[in-house]
């Protein structure tokens, strides 16, 4: 029983692995060359993003941080 259990869950990842598969040849077959350079095109797009407005921010508090972590230090020293 236990084995069923597990021998179906690893076949339900196959399936998934198969199903992503069809898909992306159905998409490539449909769409032609536009549909197989996506993904490539995306990871490309992800690696080129800037840093996003939150990132700089958190930066800056971070940068206040210190500063204020690093006064302390020097008051506990003095």
């Amino acid at each position: 029983m236990m084995n069923d259990a597990v021998d179906n869950a690893l076949d339900s990842e196959d399936i998934e692995e198969e199903t992503e598969e069809e898909i992306d040849k159905v998409l490539t077959a449909i769409a032609g060359e536009t549909a197989a350079q996506l993904p490539e095109a995306v990871r490309k797009e992800k690696l080129k993003q800037p840093a996003t407005s939150e990132d700089v921010e958190e930066s800056v508090d971070d940068e206040e941080e210190l500063e204020e972590i690093r006064a302390r230090l020097a008051r506990v020293r003095s």
